[in-house]
């Protein structure tokens, strides 16, 4: 019995004491979670850099698509994938033969128009699209001789093309004799011969300007040909029967048949080269001209038409003979730029079109790439500025870069402002257009500077401040606030180097002054936005 309760007694007494124990420690324990535990780091001395980061694609800053000129044939092409070439260097030829020969028809066609208005405005060539229009024009005398067939008066209106006179050079006659064989024997050019005209006493001596090498049929035999030449005293006409003696090596020999004379030395009809109204008709029927005396003046506004349209036509096609020379010159293609040929999209024998790519050059030594900022970042930048990039391709590598443009627009993505800035990348003859490159902006440093964790910094009633750990507990602090960056910011006054900031607690909470302040109640502290460190 006594035994049964003492041992009653004592498992009473274990456990009345292990409750004890067990109350004690849990006791302790709330205590010790009702108490905040805070991160802390000490505001220390160092460098602060400033960079603002991005990623894009390079692009090289000069580039040129060799297109064919014209229709043609590529004769050879000088270049291939991979090829580093200069500027000016001859890449490839081609053959066009229509171009030559449309060139060559539109050059003797220019010719043509000038030499037509220079005669009728009697200017020398090169002067004939400068001279106005209201000046009127001049038919002149093609050759010497009397005017016959005179057609035109003052005040007459005439088209192009319609007849104005005849004009006879009358000074010689031609005739041609037929001759039989003995009568042509021994007789060569240049010799004389002797007409006789029953309506004169004297004889008209001429002179043998052609012969027929064979005879030709006539009647019932053969005859030579024989064209004479022999002035005209003023009397004789074509018609005219007349009776010949060759004067042959061997001595004269009459010719039986009589000859007639065929025509006088020249004959022309002229045509008005241009519509008009006659202003002056300065010859007569039958009177004696020289060659280039005016026949008749036109003038009116028909007539000023007619030469602006010349003139018109004559600029029309210089220029159409400009573009010609132009195209004829660029059969030979040659690089606009130094640099490496991307891709060669012909080949010798290939037919190629006007504007059609064939090649593909582009500089390496210098490129560009385009990044995209927020809006927070973008206020840092301006052009100008100096950068590097790295690519994964060169690990271990930078190359120089700098900020050309930042847009002064930016584009909404995800909530945010995005905003282009456009950089040029040097030293780039190593790398390929297409890389991603990673980018690093310089925007400020210093060095030797107090240094506190970015997450310790918030913001209250409009002033950047911090917490710093006391032995009594947390104090807010206002701190003056230089350079920033995703890390660290810079503490221009309000700590001492040493001093503990704190970035963070068990309970997530800091103390507030004011317990109703919103930015008092649990959560990370408010950070501070990152403002412009100029």
């Amino acid at each position: 019995m006594f035994r049964r309760l003492l041992s009653l007694l004592l498992v009473l007494a274990l456990v009345g004491g292990g409750g004890y124990y067990l109350y004690e420690r849990l006791l302790g324990l709330r205590e010790q979670e009702m108490a905040p535990v805070y991160a802390t780091a000490a505001v220390r001395r160092g460098n602060i850099r400033v960079v603002v980061e991005g990623f894009g694609q390079l692009h090289p800053t000069f580039y040129s698509y060799i297109e064919s000129p014209t229709e043609g044939r590529v004769e050879s092409l000088l270049i291939e994938q991979g090829q580093t070439i200069e500027a000016g260097q001859l890449i490839a030829r081609l053959s066009n033969d229509k171009i030559g020969y449309e060139l060559q028809e539109a050059e003797l066609t220019l010719e043509r128009l000038r030499l037509e208005l220079s005669e009728l405005l009697n200017v020398p060539v090169s002067e004939v699209t400068r001279v106005d229009p209201s000046r009127g024009a001049q038919i002149r005398a093609p050759i010497d001789g009397r005017i016959t067939d005179l057609r035109v008066e003052s005040g007459s209106t005439l088209a192009e093309g319609s007849h104005v006179a005849r004009i006879v050079d009358d000074s010689r006659v031609i005739l041609v004799a037929e001759l039989l064989h003995g009568e042509v024997t021994g007789v060569v050019r240049g010799q004389l011969v002797t007409l006789r005209f029953p309506q004169f006493d004297s004889a008209i001596e001429g002179t043998v300007r052609e012969i027929t090498e064979n005879p030709i049929p006539k009647d019932t035999h053969f005859v030579y040909r024989v064209t004479i030449e022999a002035p005209n005293p003023g009397l004789l006409r074509p018609g005219m029967q007349t009776k010949i003696t060759m004067h042959p090596p061997t001595g004269p020999v009459p010719v039986a048949r009589e000859q007639t004379i065929d025509r006088f030395w020249q004959e022309t009809f002229v045509y008005s080269p241009a519509q008009g109204t006659v202003a002056t008709v300065h010859v007569k029927e039958l009177g004696r001209v020289k060659a280039g005396e005016v026949l008749v003046t036109l003038g009116g506004d028909a007539t000023r038409r007619y030469i602006q349209k010349k003139q018109l036509d004559i600029r029309e096609l210089e220029l159409s003979i400009a573009q010609k020379q132009d195209i004829r010159e660029k059969l030979t293609v040659y690089s606009q730029i130094s640099g490496t040929v991307a891709w060669v999209n012909a080949r010798v024998g290939q037919f190629v079109r006007p504007g059609e790519p064939f090649a593909h050059v582009f500089d390496n030594r210098r490129m560009n790439l385009n990044i995209r900022v927020d809006e927070i970042d973008v206020v840092h930048l301006k052009d100008g500025q100096q950068a590097q990039i790295t690519v994964e391709a060169l690990p271990g590598r930078t190359f120089p870069a700098k900020v050309i443009r930042v847009d002064m627009w930016g584009h909404t993505e995800g909530g945010f402002a995005q905003y282009g800035v456009f950089l040029q990348v040097d030293e780039t003859e190593v790398l390929k257009p297409g890389m991603t490159a990673n980018v690093s902006i310089f925007i400020d440093e210093k060095q030797d500077v107090l240094l506190v964790p970015m997450e310790s910094v918030f913001e209250r009633d409009g002033k950047a401040c911090v917490e710093i750990l006391t032995p009594s507990g947390p104090r807010l602090v206002e701190v003056e606030i230089g350079l920033i960056n995703d890390r660290v910011a810079e503490i221009i006054s309000g700590l001492e180097e040493g001093q503990q900031v704190i970035t963070g607690s068990s309970a997530d909470r800091l103390d507030r002054p004011d317990a109703n302040d919103p930015r008092s109640s649990p959560g990370i502290p408010t950070p501070m936005p990152i403002k412009d460190p100029r």
